[in-house]
């Protein structure tokens, strides 16, 4: 996760998980001799989110670390926003801190028991394999190595940690309540299926996004290596020769998919089933010229020998 001298941009909240994470990034400074930033980003939907900011302030200050924070724009802040624009927001601000201060790391405190809620969340939602991977311990986004250190310990040890180290933090109260999907999954499915199921149901989860990790891992290696051979970029566009792709098996050509149109747009995860299907069609089925709207401004297009992959808008939220 880390080398020696990175610059490293700590996503605090205030709350047990982030704190946590700082306090180990501070005992790992030394060893590594990394440079750590520390940012917070207030989504503005509670009354009390200023003081989780100002918290995760004097904690940056005591600790000596450079603290970044911003507020979600007013003008955006309409009816209830969904957990998907709220993390898209925030992981557009953390980008440009990274930008603006060179950090080439950025750590996140997720934790083992946010793995089998996103597991179990996206099995809800539906999922391929990359969905089922979950929370990746370490990712490249463009120039920035995301990685995160607590992924492997429960929530309970984190707490008994922070007790240990007799270090305070944050509560959100919106996280007692049943707002969000996350939110469902975490007080009332999760312990309904551990009580009624399986005691070991978290374990289950995180040992199934490791599995499926493993094995989706070997797919993006190769998937990568038909992108060295078999693409090439011309004035801003992804070149993705049309027979070659063709003659893929369709597991290894979906992975090519996701992997091109990360690579053009800086953004993972950006198509589902009904995408790839789409792409699908316009690959076998659609004459020269056809193109393929995507999120984010991303185009598909077809030549007579080869898919172009181009993204019509300026800006992108990761």
């Amino acid at each position: 996760m880390f080398s020696p001298q990175d610059k490293v941009l700590a996503a605090v909240s205030g709350g047990p998980d982030s704190v946590a994470l700082l306090s180990v990034l501070k005992r790992l400074q030394g060893a590594f001799g990394l440079e750590i930033f520390v940012a917070s980003f207030d989504h503005g939907i509670r009354k009390d989110s200023k003081l989780d900011v100002a918290f995760v302030r004097q904690l940056a200050e005591t600790m000596g670390y450079p603290f970044f924070t911003e507020r979600l724009k007013r003008k955006a802040r309409h009816g209830r926003l969904s957990e998907d624009f709220l993390r898209r927001a925030r992981y557009d601000f953390l980008m440009r801190v990274c930008a603006g201060t060179g950090a080439n790391v950025m750590a996140l405190g997720h934790t083992r028991d946010d793995q089998a809620e996103t597991v179990l969340m996206r099995l809800l939602r539906g999922s391929g394999l990359w969905g089922l991977t979950a929370v990746l311990p370490v990712r490249r986004q463009g120039p920035v190595k995301i990685v995160r250190p607590l992924i492997g310990v429960c929530r309970k040890d984190i707490l008994k940690y922070l007790r240990k180290e007799r270090m305070d933090y944050r509560t959100d109260e919106t996280n007692a309540q049943e707002i969000y999907l996350r939110n469902k999954i975490r007080l009332t499915l999760l312990p309904f299926l551990e009580k009624e199921f399986n005691a070991n149901v978290r374990e289950v989860l995180v040992n199934t996004a490791l599995s499926v990790g493993a094995d989706y891992d070997y797919l993006d290696r190769q998937a990568s290596d038909f992108l060295k051979h078999h693409s090439r970029t011309s004035a801003g566009r992804l070149m993705i020769a049309e027979g070659p792709l063709k003659a893929l098996d369709i597991a290894l050509r979906r992975v090519v998919w996701r992997i091109a149109i990360s690579s053009v747009t800086g953004i993972s995860g950006l198509i589902g089933f009904r995408h790839a299907s789409e792409l699908e069609d316009l690959l076998f089925g659609r004459p020269a010229g056809s193109e393929v709207h995507l999120p984010g401004g991303m185009i598909v297009s077809k030549a007579s020998r080869a898919l172009s992959l181009f993204c019509r808008a300026t800006r992108h939220l990761p």
